[in-house]
C-alpha cells in the first residue's frame, strides 16, 4: 500500500513541476534523509521521508458497508481505516549553496514543490499509481505545509544525524482495505406476526 501511495505523490509532482514551472524536472526519493543522502543521489533532487503513520480516529466509521448482492442475500463488511501518512520533505540544489538564487536553488526548489501540492485537497484519481489507492470510492485526500511538529522539527534531525534544513511537511490520507472477508446474511423469505392474544 505505501510504495502505492509513494508512486501517486511521485506522479503527481512529476506532472506539476514539469517544465516551464522548473527548467528540468527534479529527481524524487523516498529515502531517511541521514548522512547516506543525498550521497550519490542524482540532483536536483526533492526527498519526501515517510516519518510517521497514524490512525485519523476524526475520520473513522463505525458503520458497516452493507451491500445488497444479486441474490437478495446481503454482505456486510468493515469499513476501511483512514491513516495520515507524514512525509518531511527536502530539497537538494544542483548548485553550490554559495550562489543563492541561482537555478535549483534549495529555497527556490522547494517552495514551487510546496506551490504545487498546496493546489490539491485531494490526489486526482489520474496520478494514482493504482485504483486500489482509494476504497470505496473515498478520495487521497492531502495537505501542505502543515505546523511543525516534534517528530519533524530539531529532534528529528538531531536523531539522524544531520544539521537541520529546510522543508514542509506534508500529509496523505490512504485509505487502508483491511481484507477482512465480508459476512454474508441470508434475506428474509417470510415473515410471521404473532398477535398479543396468542
Amino acid at each position: 500500500m505505501l510504495q502505492l501511495i509513494d508512486t501517486t505523490i511521485s506522479n503527481l509532482l512529476a506532472a506539476a513541476l514539469q517544465p516551464p514551472v522548473l527548467p528540468e524536472l527534479p529527481h524524487i526519493y523516498f529515502m531517511t534523509p541521514d548522512s547516506s543522502f543525498p550521497g550519490s543521489a542524482e540532483l536536483p533532487a526533492l526527498n519526501l521521508f515517510l516519518f510517521s503513520m497514524q490512525e485519523n480516529r476524526d475520520l473513522r466509521r463505525t458503520d458497516s458497508l452493507r451491500q445488497r448482492m444479486p441474490d437478495r442475500t446481503i454482505s456486510v463488511a468493515r469499513a476501511p481505516v483512514r491513516v495520515d501518512c507524514h512525509y518531511l520533505v527536502t530539497a537538494y540544489a544542483k548548485v553550490p549553496e554559495t550562489q543563492p538564487l541561482a537555478p535549483f536553488d534549495e529555497h527556490w526548489l522547494l517552495g514551487e514543490t510546496m506551490r504545487a501540492l498546496l493546489r490539491f485537497s485531494e490526489i486526482p484519481s489520474l496520478y494514482w499509481a493504482d485504483p486500489s489507492v482509494s476504497v470505496e470510492g473515498l478520495p487521497l485526500q492531502a495537505e501542505a505545509a502543515l505546523p511543525a511538529t516534534r517528530e519533524m522539527g530539531i529532534d528529528l534531525w538531531q536523531a539522524l544525524g544531520q544539521k537541520p534544513r529546510a522543508c514542509f511537511h506534508y500529509k496523505v490520507t490512504a485509505n487502508v482495505d483491511l481484507k477482512i472477508a465480508p459476512v454474508v446474511s441470508a434475506p428474509v423469505s417470510s415473515v410471521v406476526l404473532v398477535g398479543a392474544d396468542e
